[in-house]
């Protein structure tokens, strides 16, 4: 259970909100979404109210299932055929080409919630496929998958055939390098050489330099903030000014934005600081910097070693791959 993907159930942050939803079963569509992952079937939605859902007990329900979150199956796997992006599978199973799986469409089923009739808010919570309708990447052939699933070649299956597939680990968010190669970050200032005396303006430009949608996206808690501080010799804080791009949304009684001031792909903000240089600057130092806050529970060592083991076994070219390449 290496991907985000596989502790969607179990993540500690989705079950503490879920449990302040009274453990709404909608959300499970996305958390757990194979039938015998939820323990009711809903029969009937009165007037498009979800909360008012009509279940009854799941009879094939599998409680140790569940906490699998999204498997295998939950993308591959209708009414018992196992659908892939390929024309020519060949396999001991019956399998069957989906052209979606070609396009945004295999992650819009879940990355796209929509506005229901007492939520105030234009993209859903977690919109990022509508902030990637119609932006620069698209028009220029990326989809989803282009990032968070590059290709590589490998054997499907266990004594397969090498050949070309994607990686199965979905780095987004949660991934600093992915979060290193969104983000663009250029400090200037406006007097290359300051006297004491002189007041001396920085400028931190922030740029959505490499993602295909806003930055952040996903989870409304995720944001960042770009701090200019000033320090003396010792560390000590003389001066300092913060400010912060994300997404605020209020949850009760009703879901409302109150703002959005993430960046679209491509575009920039500037953020400017000013600062009186003193008589005396002996040590004094000035510090640009921008966070990413996100929440995430932290694995123990031991859990942290074994994802970093085996993350490297799936990210490493086949020998096979090595030996047509010599």
């Amino acid at each position: 259970k290496t991907s985000i993907h596989a502790h969607a159930y179990e993540d500690p942050f989705f079950q503490a909100y879920w449990k302040k939803d009274k453990n709404i079963w909608v959300c499970l569509n996305c958390h757990t979404p194979l039938e015998n992952q939820q323990p009711t079937l809903v029969k009937e939605i009165p007037r498009g109210r979800v909360e008012k859902a009509i279940q009854e007990p799941n009879p094939h329900y599998d409680p140790e299932y569940q906490k699998e979150s999204i498997t295998c199956a939950a993308c591959h796997v209708r009414d018992g055929v196992i659908y892939g992006p390929f024309e020519d599978s060949v396999a001991p199973h019956l399998t069957k080409f989906d052209p979606n799986f070609r396009t945004t469409q295999v992650c819009n089923r879940c990355h796209n919630v929509v506005s229901g009739p007492a939520q105030f808010y234009r993209v859903g919570p977690c919109g990022t496929y509508v902030e990637y309708e119609g932006q620069y990447w698209q028009e220029r052939g990326f989809i989803c998958q282009s990032c968070h699933m590059p290709e590589i070649e490998r054997p499907v299956a266990l004594g397969g055939p090498v050949r070309k597939g994607r990686r199965h680990l979905w780095r987004g968010g949660h991934d600093p390098d992915m979060v290193g190669r969104a983000v663009a970050v250029q400090v200037k200032a406006d007097t290359a050489a300051p006297k004491p005396g002189d007041r001396v303006g920085f400028t931190l430009t922030l740029t959505n330099a490499g993602a295909g949608h806003k930055i952040p996206t996903g989870d409304p808690d995720r944001f960042f903030t770009v701090e200019f501080l000033v320090e003396d010799r010792q560390g000590n804080v003389l001066e300092q000014q913060s400010s912060t791009m994300g997404r605020w949304i209020l949850w009760q009684p009703a879901i409302l934005e109150l703002y959005d001031n993430r960046l679209f792909p491509q575009d920039s903000r500037d953020y400017q600081f000013a600062y009186r240089i003193p008589e005396k600057t002996d040590g004094l130092k000035l510090r640009a910097r921008v966070r990413y806050h996100i929440p995430i529970a932290r694995p123990s060592p031991t859990e942290w070693q074994q994802l970093q083991s085996c993350c490297a076994q799936l990210n490493r070219p086949s020998r096979a791959r090595k030996s047509q390449a010599s």
